[in-house]
């Protein structure tokens, strides 16, 4: 198989997949702002770092505070 039809063949399946799923990544901006709110909420709590008691969801490494922002930077 010659490299132009390997690289035609991962190209269309790229495409394909990207127009299969393309519903799936559908981001509303109601789902924008919730995910804001969602944000700020937790960036006003106090953990660990701030001086107050372990929060899991502000000092732990995949606390809830970075799957939000994670997802926030996802959907920009």
């Amino acid at each position: 198989m010659r490299w132009h039809t390997a690289a035609f063949g991962l190209v269309l399946g790229i495409i394909l997949w990207y127009a299969a799923t393309a519903g799936r990544r559908c981001i509303t901006m109601a789902s924008l702002q919730e995910l804001g709110t969602q944000f700020r909420g937790l960036r006003a709590q106090r953990g660990h770092f701030d001086g107050a008691a372990w929060n899991a969801d502000v000092d732990k490494f995949e606390g809830q505070e970075r799957a939000v922002d994670d997802l926030s930077v996802l959907a920009a």
